[in-house]
């Protein structure tokens, strides 16, 4: 994560004298002034507007040709790596919620911009990006993998995903209760990576064995990714 005094900060915000508060609050926690660019209105024909790559997007959400949630949704597709954080006034705090529920990393009160209040919302709303850019990435590599490979909660749980490959090997996952293949029991598997035979009951009900590199993935929400490294033998031969 980058340093605070090197982080570069976009101020979208039609009351300039409020958005110029902003920016001395901002440098009185490191921030560099230089790297601090304000603006009272989405304006993709402004060159500077569309080449600062922000870290941070202090979002009023209702400027100059715009209001209310459409505001963020123009904005961010601008910005998508960067740190989206809400300007809210007195009444339109869950309209900035919504906006979190859209994407956006955090909300801060107009009263409440004080120098220390924004310093915590961009140390925490930069940790909630960096955590959905790494989900988002994740995401990805998971499916698109030439390895057929599942996720579980628990090392012997019910599969939670399975990518395509997976479903080309196996078949369509099933289970009695939750619809979703099973595992039977692995017992060598511990939180370290490392290889493991275990056996899988696909859609027809057959038992297929199957060598499988695994470990866990998530402590605290107790998930386990196994990706089939070999399938050169079968229970029921």
């Amino acid at each position: 994560m980058k340093r605070i005094e090197d982080l570069n900060i976009l101020i979208l915000e039609d009351d300039r004298i409020f958005a110029e508060v902003l920016s001395r609050n901002l440098s009185r926690v490191g921030l560099d002034m230089s790297k601090i660019s304000i603006f009272d209105t989405i304006e993709p024909d402004e060159d500077d507007f569309i080449h600062c790559k922000p870290d941070v997007v202090f979002l009023d959400l209702n400027i100059i040709g715009s209001s209310g949630l459409d505001t963020y949704y123009t904005a961010q597709p601008y910005f998508p790596n960067a740190c989206f954080i809400i300007l809210s006034g007195h009444n339109d705090e869950q309209l900035a919620m919504n906006c979190m529920e859209a994407g956006a990393q955090d909300y801060i009160s107009k009263s409440d911009a004080s120098a220390y209040a924004l310093l915590k919302s961009i140390q925490y709303g930069l940790i909630r990006k960096k955590q959905l850019l790494k989900e988002g990435v994740y995401v990805k590599a998971f499916k698109n993998s030439p390895f057929p490979s599942v996720i579980t909660r628990g090392k012997e749980g019910v599969i939670l995903q399975v990518n395509d490959a997976f479903v080309q090997l196996v078949g369509k996952p099933v289970n009695e209760q939750e619809k979703l293949l099973s595992l039977l029991p692995i017992n060598n598997v511990s939180n370290k990576i490392e290889i493991s035979e275990t056996v899988i009951i696909n859609v027809k009900g057959e038992e297929r064995a199957f060598l499988v590199w695994g470990g866990c993935i998530d402590d605290g929400e107790d998930l386990y990714l196994y990706k089939i490294m070999d399938k050169n033998f079968d229970t029921n031969s």
